[in-house]
């Protein structure tokens, strides 16, 4: 596995943190399904934090740098001050999406994102390929996904500091400086029936 200088820090810290990961996150495993949690925040220079559960899918993420994935982490969106949650489903199209669904069996995703001025938030729970039920609890249970995220910033809140830049990835994308756009489809994840808006 190539890993690139630059972020060989971020990944290894990545991987030292993800049984905590796991452990906040076991409530979301048991009761609902979710196989993978993952957290990343972007910074307005396009440096990111990322922290995640699935310690194999992390170190995929690493070697094929798709944190420059443009499609998935675009801001242009979300509105300011403001966040938007999106059911990723479908058949995979990219590599990025193939590699996550296929090869990690990483399917039927909620990602709830967040945008204020000088950084963004993006949330990704992701379950299996045969729990399609999970993708009704997104919409009925919205609100408790949405308060997780609250949790987990309270549980993790000294793993998201963004003060030692050796925990952050350098990338090659500034998502942060898209101009808003409120009436294009978003198209972040599968095709045809891909990234349903729910909020």
């Amino acid at each position: 596995m190539y890993i690139d200088n630059v972020n060989r820090e971020s990944l290894d810290y990545n991987l030292k943190i993800a049984p905590i990961v796991n452990a906040i996150c076991e409530p979301l495993f048991s009761t609902f399904g979710i196989t993978h949690f993952g957290y990343i925040k972007i910074l307005s220079d396009g440096s990111m934090l990322r922290i995640a559960n699935n310690v194999e899918w992390t170190q995929k993420y690493f070697e094929k740098s798709f944190y420059n994935d443009l499609d998935i982490y675009t801001m242009e969106k979300i509105p300011l001050n403001s966040y938007k949650s999106f059911l990723l489903f479908g058949e995979p199209v990219t590599a990025h999406q193939r590699m996550l669904c296929v090869d990690y069996n990483i399917w039927n995703c909620l990602a709830i994102v967040e945008r204020f001025e000088d950084y963004g938030n993006f949330w990704f729970f992701g379950s299996t390929r045969e729990n399609t039920e999970i993708l009704h609890t997104y919409i009925n249970d919205i609100d408790f996904f949405k308060h997780f995220t609250s949790y987990f910033k309270d549980k993790a809140h000294e793993f998201m500091e963004v003060k030692d830049r050796s925990r952050l990835i350098l990338s090659t994308i500034t998502p942060l400086s898209m101009p808003f756009k409120e009436k294009n489809n978003l198209s972040i994840f599968m095709k045809n029936t891909q990234g349903r808006v729910l909020k």
